[in-house]
Formats: C-alpha cells, sequence, structure tokens
C-alpha cells in the first residue's frame, strides 16, 4: 500500500489544488472537499498520505480501516482495478493485507498500526533475531502463494511490507503487479528490481527472486539497500553499482549466502528460498519444532 517506484511522487510536502498535505503523517487541507481525487465524504476524510496511484483515507466511523483510492487518469485508475483483481483471486492469507470491502471508490483495508517495515526501521523501530528471520521466512512463503496464483507483486521491497499489531509481516501494494504473465505497470524500485529492465519489466520469476534477497536484506540489516544514494537524481547511480556487480556487503549479515543466491539467480522460486531459510541454523535456533 505504500508503492515506491519511478512514477511515484516525491518530497515531503505536495499539493493538490494549492491544498498542501504533510505526508507520512497528519493532515493539513483547508478544504478537503475540494481535493480533485474521487472518493465518498470529503468534509469528513482524513489523508493520511500520498502514495505514487493515489491517497490513503481515513474515516471516523470506519475505525481501524484505511481507504486506498486512485488519482483521477488512466494509468492509475487501472493500477486500482489490477489491485482489486489481485486481491479478489487472492483472498486471505495470514501474511496478505487484509481487505476489509473493495467498492467503486477503492479498497478498504483492515489498518495495521506499525505500519510498513521502512518507516518502522528508519523511525528507530527494532526487531528481535528471532523476528527478523521469521519475517524472511513469511515474506518468501506468502510471496510463494502469490506466485502460484499466476500474479508477480513487481515492486518487493520495505516499503510494501506492514507489520501487524501482533507483530507479523503483511505484503501489500499490488498495484503494479503483473497478472497471467501482463506486463507490469510499474518498474520496481532500484536496489531491489534486476539490474536488466527487461526482466524487471516483466518482471520474470529472476527478477521477483532478485527483489525478494534484496527484501530479505532490508528485514536483517535494518535499512534499504544502497542507503547513501537517497536522492532522485542519485537512484540511478544504483542500478549502475548493480551492474558492475557492487551489490550491498553481506559479509556480517544473517541469511548471508541466501541473500547472495537470490541475487544471483540461484533459486528458481520463492518456496526454495523460504525451504533455504527453514533449514538454516538461526531459523532452525528459534522456530524448530520442538
Amino acid at each position: 500500500m505504500n508503492g515506491n517506484n519511478e512514477q511515484e511522487m516525491n518530497g515531503n510536502n505536495e499539493t493538490i489544488n494549492d491544498n498542501p498535505l504533510i505526508l507520512d503523517g497528519e493532515i493539513i487541507i483547508e478544504e478537503p472537499e475540494q481535493i480533485d481525487v474521487t472518493f465518498p465524504d470529503k468534509r469528513n476524510a482524513k489523508v493520511l498520505r500520498m502514495t505514487g496511484t493515489g491517497l490513503m483515507i481515513e474515516y471516523p466511523y470506519r475505525p481501524g480501516q484505511i481507504l486506498k483510492n486512485a488519482w483521477p487518469c488512466d494509468p492509475w485508475l487501472h493500477a486500482l482495478e489490477i489491485e482489486k483483481t489481485v486481491y479478489r483471486r487472492l483472498g486471505s492469507h495470514p501474511n496478505l493485507a487484509r481487505v476489509a470491502e473493495i467498492t467503486d471508490y477503492g479498497i478498504y483495508f483492515e489498518k495495521e498500526e506499525l505500519g510498513d517495515l521502512r518507516t518502522y526501521y528508519e523511525g528507530g523501530g527494532e526487531a528481535t533475531l528471532s523476528e527478523k528471520v521469521k519475517w524472511c521466512y513469511d515474506l518468501c512463503q506468502v510471496v510463494q502463494y502469490v506466485h502460484e496464483h499466476n500474479i508477480r507483486h513487481a515492486d518487493l521491497n520495505g516499503r510494501n511490507f506492514l507489520i501487524s499489531s501482533s507483530r507479523n509481516i503483511v505484503l501489500c501494494d499490488f498495484a503494479g503487479s503483473s497478472i497471467d504473465g501482463k506486463p507490469a505497470v510499474t518498474l520496481g524500485e532500484p536496489g531491489y528490481r534486476h539490474p536488466d529492465r527487461e526482466l524487471a519489466r516483466g518482471p520474470t520469476m529472476r527478477s521477483e527472486i532478485h527483489s525478494l534477497g534484496s527484501s530479505i536484506y532490508e528485514i536483517v540489516k535494518g535499512e534499504r539497500t544502497y542507503p547513501q544514494f537517497d536522492s532522485i537524481n542519485e537512484k540511478g547511480l544504483i542500478t549502475k553499482e548493480i551492474q558492475a556487480g557492487n551489490y550491498p556487503d553481506v559479509t556480517n549479515l544473517t541469511l548471508r549466502d541466501i541473500i547472495s543466491k537470490c541475487w544471483n539467480g540461484s533459486y528458481e522460486s520463492a518456496g526454495e528460498v523460504a525451504e533455504a531459510i527453514a533449514n538454516s541454523d538461526v531459523y532452525r535456533q528459534f522456530h524448530a519444532t520442538k
């Protein structure tokens, strides 16, 4: 639900029809009914954030739920319809975002109070080693589940993993996904997508596993790949680093061999990655069946 791709809007403040918004925090809107986006009951709406495809909105009479809608133009309206199709096909899974209702305006999700993984880490949030390896395993399991339904997520990264109140990892944001082999609407985040643009655009299974490796890195390391390249203008440098073989150093990381194998194409499926994690000493230390 927090897509971060090449087409995402950036900066700390954005405006819609001259109404200022504060991203990733409280809303400041003088006249919310003037926002040029279609969603119900604008007067009572609390806009939580803008994403690359639309708005995340709360209503006082739907406590614990968030409405995700789309910007009023064809690419993003199409992306919203893709996401609706994905959730209808996938149904429920313990590590998928929980859908409360799908409407003409968008999708109502059950709110995950701890937010997305990246923002959680950047805000000083911590996780135990036991939690981290479980999150990695559960992420691989849910990605395998998605793939088994002939869907490719196309944008696996820490912005699209939520942390539930019970501290489980939850996969979200399928607005750019590929269904039944059709090209993805969006291109994944640099540092996560495969450096071969054609493989990433599909996205192919190779690209999905590559992104999964970077996602495992982010979970274990507690920061995104290539944090030294922070500005939009520097994003292109990340792909150049990967194309030159300069991947992040994993020497001292838990699950380092698995991360590297995801990057170099040693795994054929997310299920294989999950199995490798389950067979690792660190996973068995905390989660082996007694």
